[in-house]
């Protein structure tokens, strides 16, 4: 049980309500939901949320409960990421207990605690992600995981996690370092560029080539992706071709590419199709109509493109194209449609 004194200061209060938030993102319930089956009210959940009460221990022991994580995971001294790796019926360790990683007999042990770790570890770094971003927190938990793949010797985890580092990255502005971790990541699988970790980590470099006006080798990544046989390869492929050729300001080889784009969404069975590609399809119509001053025909795109981000449950990319779309509406004076857009947008920011 977390002791009672250990909640009596504001900000491990505080600590203990950011918990309480993630254990309710990773059982995939509301905060209300929560407080429902842990027997108290909502206005209390959130002013334990918020840190502005000291929660009683065995209201946390039943909040654990019903969201299966470690009732150590609410302890405010410990280690965030190592209790939430903890199945919620083990007894919890301490910091100074058996390494992970150790030698003879325990190695298969070690490599299913791992394993578990990264798990949870990916659930912690997607409730800092969604909906609502904590970039330190998210970095933190993305270090941690790097150390464990690392430790699992398991080159695509790797490569995955470094990519999501390098997005962090690129929303800093942090251009070069961010292809540096793409280098990394393409050094790590260069012998399975075709599986689908090679192909985002080499869509992700064609994106920051493109920011970074290497239009050329941009080009050359390209090329080879919509050689793939994957119909879902060559539509990313031609999508980013586009942005290529935008950048450029060759608006007819970017109407090719998207047409090429939306050739090969309609190669592919419709339940396997990703919703993003249409997304991404009419986000990048959009851009051209813009580029080309066909700013009427660009809002109209950008809403249905709003439409399906919001159909994939995809806040973070709801929230760009809601921004470029009120963008365009000042640039046409439909001022209050823009500042409600604005306002719909900073509410799932």
């Amino acid at each position: 049980m977390v002791r009672q004194a250990k909640l009596n200061t504001p900000e491990k209060r505080a600590r203990v309500g950011e918990r309480i938030k993630i254990a309710a993102t990773q059982a995939g319930v509301s905060l209300k939901e929560l407080a429902d089956l842990a027997k108290t009210s909502p206005s209390m959940i959130y002013q334990y949320v918020r840190g502005v009460t000291s929660i009683p221990p065995e209201l946390l022991e039943r909040i654990a409960a019903v969201t299966n994580v470690h009732i150590q995971f609410f302890d405010p001294d410990r280690d965030a990421r190592a209790m939430l790796a903890l199945p919620a019926d083990q007894v919890a360790y301490e910091e100074s207990s058996t390494p992970l990683a150790s030698g003879g007999s325990g190695d298969s042990g070690a490599r299913v605690r791992i394993r578990s770790e990264m798990d949870h570890l990916h659930a912690l770094a997607d409730s800092y992600f969604r909906p609502k971003r904590n970039r330190t927190s998210y970095q933190a938990a993305l270090e941690q995981l790097l150390a464990l793949t690392r430790a699992a010797q398991h080159p695509a985890q790797q490569a995955t996690v470094l990519m999501r580092m390098s997005q962090v990255r690129m929303d800093s502005g942090e251009v070069m370092e961010a292809q540096a971790l793409l280098d990394t990541a393409r050094d790590l699988i260069q012998t399975e560029m075709q599986s689908p970790t090679g192909v985002a980590v080499t869509l992700d470099i064609v994106g920051v080539l493109t920011h970074l006006g290497e239009t050329d080798t941009a080009t050359t990544l390209v090329e080879e992706l919509t050689q793939n046989p994957d119909p879902a390869v060559r539509a990313r492929a031609a999508l980013a071709g586009s942005r290529i050729m935008l950048r450029s300001s060759s608006y007819t080889a970017a109407l090719r590419t998207l047409l090429a784009s939306a050739e090969a969404i309609g190669d592919m069975k419709s339940d396997w199709r990703d919703p993003l590609l249409l997304t991404g399809l009419l986000s990048g119509v959009a851009d051209l109509l813009w580029s080309i001053g066909r700013i009427d025909g660009a809002i109209r795109i950008w809403q249905r493109a709003l439409g399906e981000a919001q159909n994939a449950q995809r806040a973070d990319l709801f929230v760009d194209l809601a921004v470029q779309r009120s963008r365009a509406l000042l640039l046409v004076g439909r001022l209050e449609e823009a500042s409600r857009q604005i306002e719909l947008a900073l509410m799932v920011a």
